[in-house]
C-alpha cells in the first residue's frame, strides 16, 4: 500500500502567497478606509440634523429667537448649554465653563464628531472634541450672534427667526476647526464664514472657519433645519484648507440674506 504524499510548499511559493495577500490588502485598506470615513460623515450629518431639532425646540420655547455663542459676562456658558435640555443633555455642569484647563466634558454625543480626529487642528494633549470650547461644531456666530445683551453691537443680539430671510440657504452650525493660525487652543464653538462680517471678530488669521475633515468636505447645519455636506469653495470660502483662508471669499450662504456683497451688518 503506497502512503499519500504530503503537499508542501516551496520557500518561493510561500512568498509570492504573501507578496498577493499583501498587494490585495494595499487596494483594500483604502477603500475600507473611505467607507468608514463616509459612515462616520453620515453619523456626523445625523449629529447636526438633532441639533436642528434642539435649535428648533429653542426657538419655540423663546419667542423666536436663536441662542448667541455665549453670555457676554460671566460664566462662560456656550450655545450648546442653552440648547442642553432640547437635546437631551450637553455637559456634566450646564451652568459651568467647559475647557480643557477647568474640565467638564461633553456628554451628549450628539455634540461630538466621530471625525474629529481627521481634523488638520488638533490640541497637543488629545483632547480635541471633549470639551465645548475645543469641540467638533461651531455657531456662525457674526450672524446668529456672538454674545447675548451686548447692546453696543451693530446688530441687536440674539437674533430673531425672521431677520434670517434664508433660512434654508443660511448656515447655522457646521464642523469647525478652530481658530485658524491655531495659537488659541482651538477655540471652536464659534465658526466664522468666507469673510468677517463685522470687523469685531478679529483678524483673518483669528477666525474659526468650517473644517473640512470628512475626505475634503464638512457637513453644515442651516437655518430651516437641514444638514448638507460641503466643500470649502462650496461654501464661499477662498482656499481648500481652513488654516489658508484669507478672508475674501463669497459670504452669501452665511449672512441670512443669501447676498454676496454683505460684508457687514
Amino acid at each position: 500500500m503506497k502512503k499519500s504524499r504530503v503537499q508542501v510548499f516551496t520557500l518561493i511559493e510561500l512568498l509570492v502567497v504573501v507578496a498577493i495577500i499583501s498587494i490585495l490588502a494595499s487596494m483594500l485598506l483604502p477603500v475600507l478606509s473611505k467607507a468608514r470615513a463616509k459612515a462616520q460623515s453620515k453619523q456626523c450629518m445625523n449629529n447636526q440634523k438633532q441639533l436642528g431639532l434642539g435649535f428648533a425646540m429653542y426657538i419655540g420655547d423663546n419667542d423666536g429667537y436663536y441662542p448667541s455663542a455665549r453670555w457676554k459676562s460671566g460664566l462662560q456658558v456656550r450655545w450648546q448649554n442653552m440648547l442642553s435640555e432640547h437635546i437631551g443633555g450637553s455637559v456634566e455642569n450646564v451652568a459651568a465653563e467647559s475647557h480643557v484647563g477647568t474640565g467638564n466634558r461633553i456628554t451628549n454625543k450628539i455634540l461630538m464628531c466621530p471625525s474629529i480626529s481627521a481634523s488638520r487642528n488638533q490640541l497637543s494633549s488629545g483632547d480635541r472634541g471633549l470639551y465645548l470650547r475645543s469641540g467638533a461644531y461651531g455657531l456662525n456666530w457674526a450672524t446668529f450672534g456672538p454674545f447675548t445683551g451686548d447692546a453696543t453691537l451693530a446688530r441687536q443680539y440674539p437674533v430673531r427667526d425672521n431677520v434670517i430671510q434664508y433660512s434654508s440657504e443660511t448656515i447655522l452650525a457646521a464642523d469647525a476647526f478652530g481658530d485658524a493660525a491655531k495659537t488659541e487652543n482651538v477655540h471652536a464653538y464659534t465658526l466664522d464664514g468666507p469673510t468677517q462680517l463685522n470687523t469685531r471678530w478679529g483678524t483673518n488669521s483669528s477666525q474659526c472657519p468650517a473644517d473640512p475633515r470628512h475626505l475634503g468636505r464638512f457637513n453644515a447645519l442651516f437655518a430651516d433645519g437641514h444638514s448638507s455636506e460641503l466643500t470649502m469653495s462650496a461654501a464661499g470660502y477662498d482656499a481648500q484648507f481652513a488654516e489658508d483662508v484669507g478672508g475674501t471669499g463669497n459670504p452669501a450662504l452665511w449672512n441670512g440674506m443669501n447676498d454676496p456683497a454683505m460684508s457687514s451688518f
